[in-house]
């Protein structure tokens, strides 16, 4: 995983001073559990995700279509389930219940890291899985609050790149991956696979990041702990979080260290994109016309973005007054 970025979002977090110990660790997937689950895979089992609320309780219900292998007996972190499926039926299409067992996100990663599935749901839900860890692995995640309150963590922002995988992922879906139906009148309709395979990625996220050493080092925080805890107190943090993460534009204050005789500290305002944090320019460049702009400036920025970072940028002492934030320092 991207260590820089856990890092700069997870040492923003507030603290809610709960005071509570942290939980027992527990397991992520055990040796026989995923072991059971590969199996399943390997069988022909068709698998289907459920999204869960928060997103860490999602689960990827493996199910028997007809040929597959009987899954003998589950063993201790394997969970039984159903769900009603849109299954063929003739020459149309039914409601069906089916049951099977209900893996958690970081079992059935683990599971679908060795298997071999000759069912086409199940090898599109590898692609998927792998999919959801190149982003944990390019640090593409970021914290955030569901409406019900509970603390998660998304995938993203995503590179131009990215987004191009996950449609070309999404369009290579079979109908048994996403037959989940949707709410409506007829004719049936089943779930938008783009829309299940991002749940999906979050879930991954939201599940894995959260190890069982996290709250051990942490303590009991929001975006440590394993449990289900609303969290309301931190719905403007979140919304402010997720506003500066997804912008298109982001701005960022660089501060240069005193050089020679100078005893004071320089503060720089810069200017980044989500898709490539890479590209960076300070603010004042941009405001003069910068040949390295190339395509992003402060006029795309955020209404909310330009008014949060100039009352910063004022409450530190510098660029009052001015359209464009130049450069200022320390007293």
């Amino acid at each position: 995983m991207g260590r820089k970025s856990m890092a700069r979002v997870v040492v923003r977090e507030p603290h809610t001073g709960t005071g509570v110990a942290p939980p027992m660790a527990t397991p992520m997937a055990t040796p026989e559990a995923t072991a059971f689950a590969r199996d399943l895979f390997d069988d022909g089992w068709a698998a289907v995700f459920l999204p869960g609320e928060p997103a860490r309780l999602g689960r990827l219900l493996l199910w028997q279509p007809v040929g597959a292998a009987a899954g003998g007996v589950a063993p201790a972190g394997v969970e039984t389930g159903s769900a009603e499926l849109v299954l063929p039926h003739g020459r149309s299409v039914r409601r069906r219940r089916v049951e099977g067992y209900a893996l958690p996100v970081a079992l059935a990663v683990a599971a679908l890291a060795g298997a071999q599935p000759p069912h086409p749901s199940a090898a599109a839900w590898q692609a998927a899985a792998r999919f959801a860890l190149r982003l944990l692995a390019d640090g593409r995640l970021r914290p955030a609050l569901t409406p019900a309150g509970h603390d998660i963590w998304r995938t993203g922002p995503c590179t131009v790149v990215q987004r191009q995988t996950l449609d070309a992922l999404a369009a290579a879906f079979p109908p048994h991956a996403h037959c989940l139906p949707e709410p409506g009148p007829a004719p049936l309709r089943i779930a938008d696979p783009a829309a299940l395979v991002r749940q999906f990625c979050d879930a991954v996220a939201d599940d894995l990041v959260r190890t069982p050493a996290t709250p051990l080092a942490m303590g009991a925080v929001p975006y440590a702990w394993r449990e289900t805890r609303s969290v309301p107190a931190l719905r403007e943090w979140a919304e402010e979080t997720t506003t500066a993460l997804t912008a298109e534009v982001g701005v960022s204050l660089r501060v240069d260290p005193p050089e020679g005789r100078h005893r004071q500290f320089r503060a720089v305002l810069q200017v980044h994109t989500a898709a490539d944090p890479a590209l960076v320019i300070d603010a004042i460049r941009l405001s003069r016309g910068a040949t390295e702009d190339r395509g992003f400036g402060w006029d795309r920025a955020t209404p909310p973005m330009r008014q949060r970072w100039t009352r910063r940028w004022k409450s530190f002492g510098a660029g009052r007054g001015k359209a464009v934030p130049t450069a200022g320092t320390s007293p």
